[in-house]
C-alpha cells in the first residue's frame, strides 16, 4: 500500500494512542482533540480495512491485527522520528510536523494576502478559506501533501554494516558484480533542497568512476 500524506498522518497519530495508552493524552500530545484522533484512526482503519484498536473505559490497546500493522510501520516511525529529531532537535514528531505545516498555511495565506496581491485576485483552492481551526487544518494537510515525485532513498548508499544500505560509497550494488545505481535511490535521506543537482552530481562523480 502507498502512504500518502493521511495513511502517515494516520500513523503518527496511531503511534501517539499506542505510546500514551490514551486518546485524550494522544490528543493532548498532537495538539488535537480526542475526536479529532477517533476520526485520524477510524480513517486509517478504513484504509486498511482492519481494526487496530480496542478500546475499554479503562484503557485501549491493539488488536491482534493493530499488532502486526504497528510492528511493520515501527521502522518507518522510527526513521521519520530520528530524522525530525536531527533535523528539528524535536521529539515530539506527529505535533512537531503538523505544527510546521498548519504554520506554514497560516503564513502562505498572509503573504496571498497582502495589498500588492490583490490586482491578482489570488483564490485558495486547497485547503480552502473556509477552514481557519488548528483541527481542521491539521486533518486537511494530509489531503495537501505530497512528494512533488522527488522519491529517494530506494537504494540508499551507506556504510558497510548498515543492513538497509544497498550501495557502497562508490554507488555499488552490494553482493551484485558489474552494476551501480546512480540516481536519487543512491541519497540516504532526502537533501533540504531540489533533488535535482546533487542527483547530477552523483552522475558526473560516478562516470569519472566508471571511466577511470
Amino acid at each position: 500500500m502507498p502512504f500518502d500524506g493521511r495513511i502517515l498522518n494516520g500513523i503518527g497519530v496511531l503511534g501517539a494512542v499506542v505510546e500514551t495508552r490514551s486518546f485524550a493524552r494522544a490528543s493532548k500530545a498532537l495538539g488535537l482533540t480526542p475526536s479529532g484522533v477517533s476520526r485520524a484512526i477510524a480513517r486509517l482503519e478504513e484504509r486498511l480495512g482492519v481494526r487496530l484498536l480496542q478500546r475499554t473505559a479503562r484503557s485501549v490497546t491493539l488488536t491482534d491485527e493493530g499488532r502486526r500493522f504497528y510492528e511493520s510501520v515501527r521502522p518507518l516511525m522510527q526513521g521519520i522520528e530520528d530524522a525530525a529529531d536531527e533535523a528539528a532537535g524535536s521529539t515530539a514528531l506527529a505535533k512537531g510536523t503538523l505544527r510546521v505545516a498548519v504554520d506554514s498555511l497560516r503564513l502562505t495565506r498572509r503573504i496571498v494576502a497582502q495589498p500588492a496581491l490583490a490586482r491578482y485576485g489570488p483564490v485558495e483552492w486547497k485547503p480552502g478559506a473556509q477552514y481557519q481551526s488548528d483541527e481542521d487544518l491539521v486533518r486537511l494537510v494530509g489531503d495537501i501533501a505530497t512528494t512533488i515525485f522527488h522519491p529517494v532513498g530506494t537504494t540508499k548508499m551507506g556504510a558497510d554494516g548498515d543492513p538497509m544500505a544497498v550501495l557502497d560509497a562508490r554507488l555499488k550494488v552490494r553482493g551484485v558484480e558489474g552494476l551501480r545505481v546512480v540516481d536519487a535511490g543512491a541519497m540516504p535521506i532526502i537533501t533540504s533542497g531540489n533533488t535535482n543537482s546533487p542527483t547530477l552530481m552523483m552522475a558526473e562523480k560516478a562516470a569519472a568512476w566508471i571511466g577511470a
